[in-house]
């Protein structure tokens, strides 16, 4: 199992994004985040923590 970058939690399935992990639950979410929502800042900043 992996930490997901984005929600911290360990899951077993999900994507590798360089050296980040992001779980399925959160690659969803990201997906289906429109730019003017509120959380799309919140993804953008967990999203920076990966380094290529």
């Amino acid at each position: 199992m992996k930490s997901c970058i984005v929600c911290d939690l360990e899951k077993p399935t999900g994507i590798m994004l360089y050296n980040g992990f992001i779980c399925e639950s959160c690659e969803k979410d990201i997906v289906c985040t429109e730019t003017n929502d509120p959380k799309y800042e919140f993804y953008l900043t967990k999203l920076r923590r990966i380094h290529a």
